[in-house]
């Protein structure tokens, strides 16, 4: 999971501010599915929640405004500043 997008991910990208449960319900479904275990589940978000501190919100964000030319991912956001970013997709 270190996966660091930091450097590409600009503010003008965050699209919306989540909940680590709104992030993970699609996953959920996916473990219901039985196409990702839960415990990958588990583990992926101890890791993000290790990331954050009080106060730290978490945002999706997308590059690009072509539906089959663009990419996106979670980013940590801290006193209005990204501090750490993941790419999770690519169109």
């Amino acid at each position: 999971m270190d996966d660091d997008w930091t450097d590409i991910v600009k503010p003008e990208m965050l699209e919306r501010r989540l909940s680590l449960d709104e992030y993970f319900a699609e996953a959920i479904e996916l473990v219901r599915k039985g196409r990702i275990s839960q415990s990958a589940i588990d583990r992926d978000r101890e890791i993000l929640q290790e990331r954050a501190l009080p106060n730290d919100e978490w945002w999706e964000w997308i590059m690009g405004t072509e539906p089959l030319r663009q990419m996106g991912g979670l980013a940590l956001v801290r006193n209005r500043k990204i501090i750490w970013a993941r790419n999770d997709w690519i169109s």
